[in-house]
């Protein structure tokens, strides 16, 4: 199943080179979904030798909607019912963000990860996701979202595009073919090798391609946990230690931000740099135990020699606190309701800043208490100087809920309530929520727990 979304401008549409070399056969169908910037969508069968036979017109899609992913998924196991199913996507990627613009919508549309779970879901789930252009997608988020619903996870954690996988579907229909005496697990490798193989690719540094079992990656997100759990509790203790560890992890995107301040780096080399940077018996043993999980998930990889310190999957981690976005944890991605990743990088950066490392200012100290809170909760926090200040609630959804705030205020230390309502005054249900406080230039989200 091949989800060729080339509805952007100006677009490359990889339909006829990957008709010239998929091919369907006894054991095999590749049907194809394309939708282009000037064209409308349809689906088409590959017979091979180039040729792409049309079985259905579909008029202009939305390409970035989950209803049309969910729809050619359904469409492909009714027409086509197989014994395992490769999903390959095309377009635009953004690592935890999800995958495939569609800018004929206004405004543009993408896949959110969530989208993506809730495609594969609906439709019972396909064996292997492949990532066949879509940048910085070997995430261990967009990895843990999925876990469910795919066996093996195919992506780059670096730039990509079809490029990487130009004569590579051929030999792939091949292993195909072979049916049952090849294991889903040996064609998802096999992927990434064509791709390190791939001929077309030698002149182009920072490319990296792996693939991920995606029933070992529980155990390498609660490894991550423990990790983060533990350096959270000891992180002014640590700061410079974790400082040191950030500056000399491999940061992705490097031809593009030579500035070295891009949000996404390698997985493997972030948690071996905190177990180089600290001398601490618990943190060394945190973070072999987190290495040996990462060995457990990451079942083929390969990078280039300019990447030399990728490993095949990344994770968000910014190295400034300007660098981070609050809505990573706004995204309803599971990695951050289930973990601490993201609780880990809010203390690290409000240490940051507490310390007067980032140049970002004082830090805000926002308690909210209780928490979790049944009625209310009061928020607290420091006004550094006279301005304006808002306080809002969002939901995991990043819909706003409420606001508490939008006013000018003195510098001191305020605090507000908030009763559970929303801005109609109606009670809302218990759900996590988040507490955005922006004042003097600053932002910081907090997390609260409303149980009723």
């Amino acid at each position: 199943l091949f989800y060729n979304d080339a509805d952007f401008d100006p677009g490359y549409d990889p339909s006829d080179d990957f008709a010239s070399d998929a091919y369907s056969c006894g054991n095999v169908d590749v049907v194809m979904l394309t939708d282009t910037y000037t064209t409308e969508a349809a689906i088409y069968h590959c017979p091979g030798a180039g040729v792409q036979t049309l079985l259905e017109p579909c008029g202009e899609l939305d390409m970035g909607d989950y209803a049309t992913l969910r729809d050619f998924i359904q469409w492909g196991k009714d027409n086509y019912p197989a014994d395992r199913y490769l999903l390959c996507l095309y377009d635009h990627g953004g690592g935890h963000l999800g995958a495939c613009v569609d800018q004929t919508c206004v405004p543009a549309t993408m896949l959110s990860m969530d989208d993506m779970q809730a495609a594969l879901t609906e439709t019972g789930g396909v064996d292997i996701i492949a990532f066949t252009a879509p940048c910085l997608m070997g995430a261990v988020e967009s990895v843990y979202e999925l876990k469910d619903c795919v066996d093996y996870y195919v992506g780059s954690e670096e730039i990509s595009g079809f490029l990487l996988w130009w004569d590579t579907f051929g030999p792939i229909c091949d292993q195909l073919a072979l049916g049952d005496a090849v294991s889903t697990k040996t064609i998802a490798a096999y992927m990434v090798q064509m791709v390190a193989q791939n001929p077309w690719i030698s002149y182009v540094p920072y490319y990296t391609m792996c693939a991920a079992s995606a029933a070992h990656v529980d155990d390498l997100a609660e490894a991550i946990d423990d990790l983060a759990h533990f350096l959270r509790t000891q992180v002014k203790k640590f700061i410079g230690d974790i400082r040191t560890a950030r500056g000399a992890t491999w940061t992705l995107g490097k031809p593009m931000h030579s500035n070295n301040n891009f949000d996404r780096v390698d997985l493997y080399d972030a948690i071996y740099q905190l177990g180089q940077a600290i001398d601490d018996p618990t943190v060394a043993a945190l973070v072999q135990t987190a290495l040996d999980a990462f060995d457990s998930v990451v079942v083929a990889e390969w990078h280039d020699q300019a990447a030399v310190s990728a490993h095949g999957l990344s994770t968000y981690y910014p190295r400034l606190p300007s660098g981070y976005n609050p809505y990573y944890t706004m995204l309803s991605l599971d990695y951050t309701d289930d973990f601490g990743w993201d609780e880990f990088l809010e203390a690290y950066y409000d240490a940051l800043q507490q310390g007067g490392k980032s140049g970002g200012g004082q830090d805000l100290l926002v308690i909210n208490s209780p928490n979790p809170f049944v009625n209310t909760t009061t928020i607290s926090f420091r006004v550094p100087s006279t301005g304006s200040v808002s306080v809002e609630v969002f939901d995991v959804a990043g819909r706003l809920v409420r606001t508490l705030r939008n006013e000018t205020m003195a510098s001191g230390s305020p605090n507000v309530v908030w009763d559970g309502s929303d801005n109609s005054g109606q009670r809302v249900p218990s759900a996590t929520y988040f507490c955005r406080i922006n004042t003097g230039g600053q932002t910081v989200m907090k997390r609260m727990t409303l149980l009723r």
